[in-house]
């Protein structure tokens, strides 16, 4: 399935450098000697927390006038808190923004707590992470494949919250495969789930490569502890599924999985909903509503220039063994407007089976 508001976001790049040519002069002025502080809604520590703090001096180096970034965390409500206080309480002057991942999906699904509406953020710019469920090889009968997990029945999966679209994902995916896992909640970040999991406590998450390939893969799966049993579909800036993934070279895609456990492709309303959840689970930079317009400016062309530049490409694939997908912030607006437009048949499956704190 191909997402079209990706493809168009997609074309939307070929006139980002005319939206980003205002005067070197004005930007610099706005921003020279100034504090920017960077909020994240997850705890120091978190996967969330690690890959901003890696990014955050390539953004200041390229934002003209360089003001000094501050990474600073607001946890709670697995990640609600830091987007509802942006939202409605986040200066105008760009001395406040956030990097953490968005709640559109809670907002589509109309999840209790969901108050911002992520059209009318200043953007600044999107990534996509890559995601992946792994588990304990010692649950259930005990896993020598992927594929056992159909055997582990009960499985303990922690989770940062019912309604954060990175464990919807995950939970939608093993909902596909016929996984009923016990849900263990809530955790407030990803180095707590790390711990649940290596005492036991939980058995299964669903996480961000760059969490795994950082905390999972050397002190987990590298002793034969822990492995990784699918990645999870990622979309293109042209709308196609990533499968084959050569940044997994060490599990099978989700579709793959599928495959080889019911001799069929995955369709239907679970994989859909598998997918548009997956499209939700973006990682936003935004600045409050009616923020100045040339701090926006000045802090886009910071962005895209940074995840541009060579050294921190290198850095980054060293740390975290991976590659964010990108989308400048004049896209970020055609990416939001294309989740909203969820099919029916999807949000109502997802309602029923996941979103059951909603708003009445």
């Amino acid at each position: 399935m191909k997402f079209k508001f990706l493809a168009a976001a997609a074309a939307a790049a070929m006139v980002a450098g005319a939206i980003f040519a205002v005067p070197g002069k004005s930007q610099a002025a706005y921003f020279d000697g100034k504090t920017v502080s960077i909020l994240v809604g997850f705890p120091p520590g978190s996967s969330a927390t690690l890959v901003v703090r890696a990014f955050a001096p390539y953004w200041s180096k390229h934002t003209p006038g360089t003001p000094t970034f501050v990474v600073k965390n607001m946890p709670g409500a697995a990640g609600s808190k830091a987007v509802n206080f942006l939202f409605e309480k986040g200066p105008k002057d760009a001395s406040t923004i956030l990097f953490s991942p968005s709640k559109i999906s809670e907002e589509v699904m109309g999840a209790t707590g969901a108050r911002a509406k992520h059209g009318e953020f200043a953007h600044l710019g999107l990534v996509y992470d890559k995601h992946l469920t792994m588990a304990r090889t010692d649950a259930g009968p005990g896993l020598k494949s992927p594929a056992d997990i159909m055997k582990a029945g009960g499985i303990k999966m922690a989770i940062r919250g019912r309604t954060t679209s990175l464990d919807v994902a995950g939970m939608a995916a093993l909902d596909l495969l016929g996984v009923e896992p016990k849900l263990i909640c809530c955790y407030r970040g990803a180095a707590k789930m790390f711990t649940a999991i290596q005492s036991k406590e939980a058995q299964m998450a669903n996480v961000g490569i760059a969490g795994f390939r950082a905390r999972y893969q050397p002190i987990m799966v590298n002793k034969g502890e822990a492995m990784g049993l699918f990645y999870l579909p990622t979309m293109t800036p042209d709308g196609q599924v990533i499968d084959n993934d050569p940044e997994f070279p060490d599990m099978p895609s989700l579709a793959g999985l599928y495959k080889q456990i019911h001799g069929k492709a995955p369709s239907g309303v679970k994989w859909e909903a598998v997918k548009w959840v997956r499209s939700a689970a973006v990682r936003m930079a935004v600045a409050a509503p009616g923020t100045n317009k040339e701090a926006v400016a000045a802090l886009r062309e910071g962005f895209m220039k940074a995840q541009n530049d060579s050294e921190f490409k290198a850095d980054f694939k060293k740390r975290f063994g991976t590659q964010w997908i990108v989308y400048s912030g004049e896209q970020a607006a055609g990416v939001f407007d294309g989740i909203r437009q969820a099919k029916p048949e999807v949000v109502n499956h997802l309602k029923a089976r996941f979103y059951s704190a909603t708003k009445k």
